[in-house]
């Protein structure tokens, strides 16, 4: 018996004779079609796939060098932008020259770049918690009623300062209650990501809410806006961290590019998944279908 040592150790083992059988004419055929022939093309055939292995393990660890490098890159860029605001507003605060009004404007400009700058850290760091598994899910008796109503509040009250005055926030109204098990944090992360990001790319017009039972244990959630929309081409690169249809958009609109990122694995963490329906310049309906069960228990 032989063995033939390759790259990393690995020891593929073929068998060119049997040393006991050594005399049988059968065992050492060398004529075409014989056994010899036999056995070396199965290792040629097993050589061949082990290289390919080793070339496809290779290309992953460059892709995900590759990956890692552009996610720091892009998690500096992020970080040093709000702080170039920060740093830049507070010295013209301190020692310039200014008028109370400027002051007023200028405080302004430093507290939203501290909001997007803890944003950018909380997301980087709830990204990393669910790529190593450390998020949990909880079961909580959830009311569509009641989670709509305080999605309403939320946006209403926060949504004044952030968001454009003539885009009109819709709710499905509902004529009866639906009651259902999941994680109700998490879900309600879900759609502020998803309404965060509509609100971003919608000038005018409206975002619409609701939801449909698709069967006794799915529940489907979405989010229809009037916005700039998507091509079809871009649909896949959008739940990528830090990327965007088109890389300007960013510049213009905002955002650090996670939002979407955090929804798919989130509703991926609920056991569901994420569809997109888009047409640039007529809107997108984001939505998320997951399992869930009723429940027949009121709530007080």
């Amino acid at each position: 018996m032989f063995f033939c040592t390759i790259a990393n150790g690995c020891k593929t083992h073929f068998a060119l004779m049997d040393i006991q059988n050594l005399h049988s004419a059968d065992n050492f055929d060398l004529h075409p079609g014989g056994r010899m022939e036999q056995i070396m093309l199965d290792f040629a055939k097993e050589k061949a796939a082990l290289l390919e292995k080793l070339a496809i393990a290779s290309k992953s660890a460059d892709e995900y060098q590759r990956l890692k490098t552009t996610f720091i890159a892009n998690v500096s860029h992020e970080m040093r932008t709000p702080l170039n605001a920060i740093l830049g507003f507070s010295e013209l605060a301190q020692f310039g020259d200014v008028t109370l009004d400027e002051m007023k404007e200028y405080m302004k400009i430093i507290h939203k770049s501290s909001e997007q700058l803890l944003d950018t850290v909380k997301d980087v760091i709830f990204i990393s918690n669910l790529d190593a598994d450390e998020i949990e899910t909880d079961e909580n008796l959830i009311s569509v009623k009641s989670l709509f109503q305080d999605l309403e509040e939320y946006y209403s009250y926060f949504g004044e300062e952030k968001y454009i005055e003539n885009v009109r926030l819709n709710f499905q109204k509902l004529d009866e209650d639906v009651l259902f098990t999941s994680d109700l944090e998490k879900i309600t992360q879900v759609f502020r990501k998803l309404l965060d990001n509509a609100f971003k790319y919608t000038q005018i017009g409206f975002i619409e809410v609701g939801y449909n039972l698709l069967d006794k244990k799915s529940i489907e959630f979405y989010v229809k806006d009037t916005g700039i929309g998507i091509s079809a081409d871009k649909l896949d690169i959008i739940f990528e961290p830090f990327r965007s249809v088109d890389e300007s958009h960013n510049r213009e609109f905002g955002g650090n590019g996670l939002g979407l990122s955090i929804v798919q694995r989130l509703v991926k963490l609920l056991g569901g998944q994420v569809k997109v329906q888009s047409e640039p310049g007529k809107g997108t309906t984001m939505s998320f279908v997951i399992s869930y069960k009723l429940s027949s228990t009121r709530l007080t």
